[in-house]
Parts: structure tokens; C-alpha cells; sequence
């Protein structure tokens, strides 16, 4: 025990000195929060022109022209302006055209509104421009549509208390229940969303991890201290262990700024205003981070072991962690256990699946499945261990280059 903790503390004093390492992961935490800072930058200092070209005096013009312009001031990247002489300007993304005789045709009960878009291709500001256009616009529609409603009502010498009924004659009433059958408690589907978000954003400090690993066992060939090991009386299980327990301290700071950094990310993005995130799901993403951070390093451990340059271990430590991106992204997009059984059973092959689970499980309310789940991580991390500890050969370890 004791020659185990002393490697361990080789390992944190050398993760301490290197500095690239912990640069690294630090930015790898911090990517998803800078993404999301360098998204709404380059939004806000966005000068996509928006046109309302009106080419009609009436009072019913001049009111679509003004609640697009309001609408369009109130959000950031929007340059809006309006032309009342119905000249296009130059250089715009998108203009509502607001033809002669609208007004005309408001005050009419059988008439109908023409008005017309025009849309730069291939600009993502034009289709943001053109989905505010239909939101402003549909809700002076309803009104209008209220309106006529009503008046042909009064003419007929019909009661309506509610246009709508007329407007909209099926409505829906939503339910939304658990897989118990059960009324889901107000704020559940804001909760999984984060939930899903969160098993989304654990990939990003993987890597590090991977990489970490990778430069404990080989790079001890490359500084030429794997003899020293070799000739040591640590045991190939001391040896694992003791390289592993070193870089658990890496695996702590990442899973801590990682929560920070998706901390960081809702409060910059504003996502439904941390509804459902809770100290506790924050919390448990914390640990699953740590877990899953653990499980690459206990995975990358046989493939640096065994991997004869710098180069392969490398590679094997990119796959290890293609596999997590992939399975992460697939979490934020589909219901994995809705997928059939045989593509279940190939996915929870890879532990990173029962990350994603445990999270979106635990912020359903099934505790249970999220600490079986959590179970099945640590079960891999331990037959990785495992994997490392036959694998390593002091011979080969001195030897591959």
C-alpha cells in the first residue's frame, strides 16, 4: 500500500507540474460555456438588415410596419428599418413587403391580405428575420380574424362570447404523465430537458482524461524512467493503481469545472432560466462526470499499456472517446431505451450509456435505475482495471518503442 500511494503521489506532483495537461483540460471544460459566450457575441454584433417596405397609407400598414419594427429592435443582430416610399433598400436579408390596398382589404370581411417576403438565400439571420415576421404577424391575423368573427356575428344576430370557438372549434388538452401512468409534477419536462443537456455536455472533458493516461504509461518510455518502474518491486496491480489514483486528482478538477463551465453556459444562454436544474441534479452531474472521466482513464490504460508509440496510444485513446462523443450526442437527440432491444444491448457495451441514462433517470425521479446504472460504470471501470493490470508485461513496457 505504501508503494502504491508513493506512485500515486509521483503521479499528482508531475500532473501538478504539467502545466499543458491542466491547461488542456481546463479548456476543454470551459469550451461548451466559451461556445455558448462566442455564439451570443458574434449574435449581438450581427448588422443583418430587415426591411418593412410599406407601399400603403392606411392605419391598418402602418400598425404591421410598427410591430415588426418593435419586434426586430428588441433583439440583438437585427439592423430593422422601414421604408415608406416601397423601395427596397440595398443590402438587406429579408423584407416584408406591404402592398397598396391592404388597408383596404382589412376593413373587408371577404377580402384577403396578401403580403409578401423576400428572403436572402443561404442567410441564417434571414430565416431568424422570417420566423419573428410569421410570430408578429400571425397574432395580428388572430386579431383581425377575432374581429371578422365577431362582426359577422352581430350581423347574423348571434350570442358569441369567444370568437375562438368559431376560429378554433378542437382544442387539445395536454397531459403530461410518467412511464407510471401518473400526472408528471409541474417542472419535470424542463428538469429532463437539462437532464439531456447534461449527459450531452459530459463528453467535453474527456479527452484530457484520455490523454492523461495515455502520457502516464507511455511517456514513461519516452523520459526514460520505465526501467526504473520496471526494476521496482511495485506489482503490475500497484503499478496501474498507483498511475490511475495520480490522475484521480485530474479527474476531480475536470468533473469540478465541468459543472462549473455548464453552470456557466445556462446562466450565459438563459436556458429556461435554470428551471429544473436543482442543486441536486447539478450535483449528481458532477459525480457521473467524475465517474465517466474515471471509466475513459481505466479504459485508455490497457491501450497505453499495450500500445507500442506515443502515436497509437494516442489513437486508441481518440477511439475510446469518439465512442463517448457519439453515444453522448445520440442521448441529447434520442430515447435510448426506446431503441430495440439488440441496439440496447450493443449500447450499454459501452459505459457511457448507463452516464447518459443515470443522469436523464435520476432527473425523472427513478433513483433506483440511476444507481444501477452508475453500478454498471464502476463495474466497467473495475474489469478495465483489471484488463491494464494482465496487460502490462515490465519486458514490454521497457521494450516497445
Amino acid at each position: 500500500m505504501g508503494r502504491l500511494s508513493l506512485l500515486a503521489w509521483k503521479e499528482v506532483l508531475e500532473a501538478l507540474r504539467d502545466r499543458r495537461t491542466i491547461g488542456l483540460m481546463i479548456f476543454s471544460a470551459l469550451l461548451l460555456p466559451g461556445l455558448g459566450v462566442f455564439i451570443t457575441g458574434l449574435r449581438a454584433q450581427q448588422q443583418a438588415v430587415v426591411a418593412v417596405v410599406v407601399c400603403d397609407d392606411s392605419d391598418f400598414a402602418t400598425r404591421v410596419a410598427e410591430e415588426l419594427l418593435r419586434e426586430y429592435k428588441s433583439l440583438p443582430g437585427f439592423t430593422p428599418i422601414v421604408k415608406w416610399n416601397c423601395e427596397l433598400p440595398e443590402d438587406y436579408v429579408f423584407a416584408v413587403i406591404v402592398p397598396e390596398g391592404v388597408g383596404t382589404n382589412a376593413s373587408r370581411i371577404d377580402s384577403l391580405i396578401i403580403l409578401e417576403y423576400r428572403r436572402l438565400v443561404g442567410s441564417v439571420a434571414a430565416q431568424q428575420a422570417e420566423t419573428i415576421a410569421n410570430n408578429v404577424l400571425s397574432r395580428i391575423s388572430q386579431e383581425l380574424a377575432r374581429n371578422r368573427v365577431e362582426l359577422l356575428a352581430r350581423e347574423a344576430g348571434v350570442d358569441l362570447p369567444d370568437p375562438d370557438i368559431v376560429l378554433y372549434p378542437i382544442r387539445i388538452r395536454v397531459e403530461r404523465v410518467t412511464v407510471t401512468g401518473e400526472k408528471a409534477p409541474v417542472g419535470l419536462e424542463e428538469r429532463i430537458t437539462i437532464a439531456r443537456f447534461l449527459s450531452f455536455a459530459v463528453f467535453f472533458v474527456l479527452n484530457p482524461a484520455a490523454v492523461a493516461i495515455a502520457d502516464a504509461f507511455v511517456g514513461e518510455r519516452e523520459r526514460g524512467t520505465a526501467e526504473l518502474l520496471a526494476a521496482s518491486p511495485l506489482r503490475p496491480r500497484e503499478l496501474v493503481l498507483g498511475k490511475l489514483a495520480g490522475g484521480l486528482l485530474l479527474a476531480v478538477m475536470a468533473a469540478a469545472i465541468d459543472a462549473a463551465g455548464v453552470l456557466a453556459y445556462l446562466y450565459i444562454a438563459g436556458l429556461m432560466g435554470f428551471k429544473g436544474l436543482g442543486a441536486d441534479l447539478a450535483l449528481v452531474h458532477a459525480v457521473e462526470t467524475l465517474l465517466a472521466v474515471v471509466v475513459t482513464a481505466a479504459l485508455a490504460a490497457p491501450v497505453s499499456i499495450a500500445a507500442p508509440t506515443p502515436r497509437s496510444a494516442t489513437m486508441g485513446s481518440m477511439m475510446i472517446t469518439g465512442i463517448a462523443t457519439a453515444i453522448f450526442f445520440a442521448s441529447f437527440f434520442v430515447d435510448l431505451d426506446k431503441l430495440p432491444v439488440i441496439l440496447q444491448a450493443i449500447l450499454y457495451m459501452a459505459p457511457y450509456t448507463h452516464t447518459a441514462i443515470a443522469i436523464q433517470s435520476y432527473a425523472l425521479g427513478d433513483s433506483v435505475r440511476a444507481l444501477l446504472h452508475t453500478l454498471a460504470i464502476l463495474a466497467y471501470t473495475a474489469v478495465a482495471l483489471l484488463v491494464a493490470v494482465k496487460v502490462y508485461d515490465p519486458e514490454k513496457f521497457v521494450r516497445q518503442v
